[in-house]
């Protein structure tokens, strides 16, 4: 795969399909692209905090795939879900790996890595030194007020046993199911359409409250899109919360 260098949210990935793609001209006229390669595994995004003491995982979500594929955009972001329970194993790893990175940079506050896990195994995609589009699940369903968190460290008001005793229970709820689940889900359109006024209206009535409670069983809706808002083919329209697995997108767009 070729993969952008400035880019965001999987935009822009192409797939080599075959060897004769991989020539040195086919590379130097996609100067700006950086070649991955595909590797099978679920895509899991795991939250840490660091602080002048270290860095810790706080939880972790996974990669959102939809049965229905409005769109060619294999690798766009579609949303995610969690808090998911992760093995002893992994999270010795992940903690090993969270010291790695604070030892070499001496981050400070949230980050996020993204791995494919397959088969037990974790394979590291990138690291994003900022808040990110899943860590409001882990914020809401763990009641980790994460910006509170974010500014004590980056503020050096976060005392070592504070983030002593959040580093450990955040380890001992990562290793079970949380009674929590929210998924958030971006919603791409399959045809080229204007947003309608009953459309808009519907979806502000239904929209996202930020109250885990409110939206159980329900679906409730975030960047909404006004009214005669033009939409292109393959183009997001905007998010769905819910704490249900199944979401018809045919459904949320009659709303």
């Amino acid at each position: 795969m070729l993969k952008p260098y400035q880019s965001a949210g999987g935009l822009g990935i192409v797939d080599l399909e075959n060897a004769s793609q991989q020539s040195d001209s086919f590379v130097s006229d996609h100067s700006r692209f950086y070649v991955q390669r595909r590797i099978p595994g679920e895509s899991i995004g795991v939250t840490f905090l660091g602080s002048e003491f270290g860095s810790t995982l706080l939880g972790a979500t996974s990669a959102h795939i939809p049965d229905l594929k409005p769109t060619r955009k294999d690798y766009i972001y579609r949303g995610s879900f969690g808090p998911i329970p992760i093995s002893t194993g992994l999270i010795q790893d992940l903690q090993c790996f969270a010291r790695l990175v604070h030892n070499e940079s001496g981050i400070l506050g949230l980050w996020q890595a993204d791995f494919l896990m397959h088969n037990g195994e974790l394979t590291l995609l990138e690291i994003n030194p900022r808040w990110t589009a899943s860590m409001d699940i882990l914020d809401l369903c763990l009641e980790l007020r994460l910006v509170e968190k974010h500014y004590a460290s980056i503020s050096a008001n976060l005392t070592h046993v504070e983030f002593e005793r959040i580093s450990t229970l955040a380890c001992m709820r990562a290793k079970v199911q949380s009674k929590a689940m929210l998924h958030k889900v971006i919603a791409y359109a399959c045809i080229p359409f204007t947003v309608s006024q009953s459309q808009s209206d519907g979806w502000w009535m239904n929209r996202w409250k930020g109250d885990l409670n409110s939206v159980r069983n329900r679906i409730q809706f975030a960047d909404i899109p006004f009214a005669g808002t033009k939409i292109g083919s393959a183009n997001p329209i905007l998010t769905v919360m819910t704490t249900s697995n199944s979401i018809n997108i045919a459904d949320v767009l009659r709303m």
